[in-house]
This record gives structure tokens, C-alpha cells and sequence, in this order.
């Protein structure tokens, strides 16, 4: 393009920088950032805000942070992509803060801000936190919890070891649960060696998909815990399919 002495357009640049965000391609995005400054971009909030998806995962939170401090004019894009940014490394403290910065400047939030967040108490252990601003989301700006904020709750009880706790969390969930949600508590049963509930969410996910995938991950939790496993239950594990066509034909 530029051998052709075609300008670029910000619609251009905002096709570079997400392929350098999903490549992990640092230098090349470094290099774009420059030119951008050059040509007068960084003016533009979406090109600004591709840049802040695009330093955290690179790995440059920090430098994130910076191109996110000197932003002339932020949307709520630009404050989800620097919460996500924190939550994806695992500061969730940091996250929290820029949340209650956005309230302090009027900036109302949506509900993939409260993903974010959710996501990044679950990856930093913020347990009373997450509760409590999932209890905000609800009854303070009148937002309906989807699929994905349960999965994000589900996340932060199980990986805390409150698996009884997630699984009455479920349990009163408004709609269905899907296997996400079942999956991601089976392999918390797995870890914590808690069979009894592992048996009763795998036959959840059963119900719902009929998967042999979730047959084996039911058998891996009893070899975690050396329960005994018998012969039908090594041909499950190794005819899984045939397995399941017997599953199904009895119910």
C-alpha cells in the first residue's frame, strides 16, 4: 500500500493491529504505534483503544496502561479493553480501581464491563469482591446477568475451593445452566478430589449433551481419589462411544 503511495485509513490500521494483538506480534505492533503517532491516529479513541487490546496481550499491561492515561477521549470500549487488559494478567485489584475510576468521571458500565471484571476477580481470588459486584450489576444498575456472568461466578467459587457454594449458586440460576457451566465444576470436583458431586454434575452434563468427553472426565475424578474402578468401567473408558449408545437407547 504504501509502495503504491495509497494513504492508509484508520479502518486500515484497525485491521493491523488485531492480527499484531492475535499474533502476540510486539515489534510489529511497536512498530505501528510509531507510525500511528507519525500520522496523526493515536486521535482516533478506536485506534487507541485496538492499541491498549493490543499491548495486554502482548504482555505490556503497563504500557497499556499509558497509552490508556493519555487518551484525549475515552468510551466504555476503552475502559473494557484496560479492565480486561488487568484481568487477563491477573490484577484484579488494579481492575476494581479502574472500575470505580470510570463511575468518578460518569462513565456508566455495560455488561461485558462486569465480564471483565467477574473474570478478573476469578483469576486474582477476589472472592467477596466478585460477590459484591455481581450484587451491583444486579441491583445497583439494573443489568441482567447472562449466561457468561454465572460462568464468570461459577469460575471464581470453584476456583476457590467453594464447590457446594457453586453448585448452589447454579442451582438457582433464573434459566437453564449450559456445560460450561457444569464443565468448569466438574473440574473443580476433579481437583478437589469431591466425587460425590462430581457423579452428580457429570450426569448433568449428560442429560444435556450426551458426550463421551464428559463420561472420561467423570472416570478421571475417580482415579483422583483412588476410588476402585471396575471392569465396565475400563471398557467405558475405552469404548466411550459404545458406551454411549447403550447410555441412550435406556433412556
Amino acid at each position: 500500500m504504501q509502495l503504491s503511495r495509497v494513504d492508509p485509513e484508520s479502518a486500515t490500521v484497525m485491521g493491523i493491529l488485531p492480527a499484531c494483538s492475535h499474533l502476540a506480534a510486539l515489534q510489529l505492533g511497536v512498530c505501528t504505534h510509531g507510525y500511528l503517532i507519525v500520522r496523526g491516529f493515536t486521535e482516533d479513541v478506536s485506534v487507541c483503544n485496538a492499541l491498549i487490546d493490543m499491548y495486554s496481550k502482548c504482555g505490556k499491561i503497563n504500557v497499556a496502561r499509558v497509552v490508556f492515561d493519555i487518551m484525549n477521549k475515552r468510551d466504555v470500549i476503552s475502559w473494557n479493553a484496560m479492565i480486561a487488559g488487568y484481568g487477563v494478567h491477573g490484577r484484579g485489584r488494579e481492575a476494581i480501581s479502574l472500575f470505580y475510576d470510570m463511575q468518578t468521571v460518569g462513565q456508566m458500565p455495560d455488561e461485558i464491563i462486569f465480564i471483565d471484571l467477574l473474570f478478573a476477580c476469578s483469576h486474582s481470588g477476589l472472592v467477596a469482591e466478585g460477590k459484591y459486584l455481581f450484587f451491583r450489576m444486579c441491583q445497583e444498575f439494573k443489568i441482567s446477568p447472562r449466561m457468561d456472568h454465572y460462568l464468570c461466578m461459577v469460575d471464581l467459587l470453584r476456583r476457590n475451593g467453594l464447590l457446594d457454594e457453586a453448585y448452589g449458586f447454579i442451582q438457582n440460576m433464573p434459566f437453564k445452566p449450559d456445560v460450561r457451566i457444569w464443565s468448569a465444576l466438574l473440574a473443580a470436583c476433579r481437583i478437589h478430589k469431591h466425587i460425590i458431586l462430581a457423579e452428580e454434575v457429570s450426569n448433568r452434563i449428560l442429560n444435556l449433551t450426551r458426550k463421551s468427553g464428559n463420561i472420561l472426565e467423570l472416570l478421571r475424578s475417580y482415579t483422583v481419589v483412588g476410588k476402585y474402578i471396575d471392569d465396565q468401567s475400563f471398557d467405558i473408558m475405552n469404548n466411550p462411544f459404545r458406551y454411549l449408545q447403550s447410555f441412550l437407547s435406556s433412556n
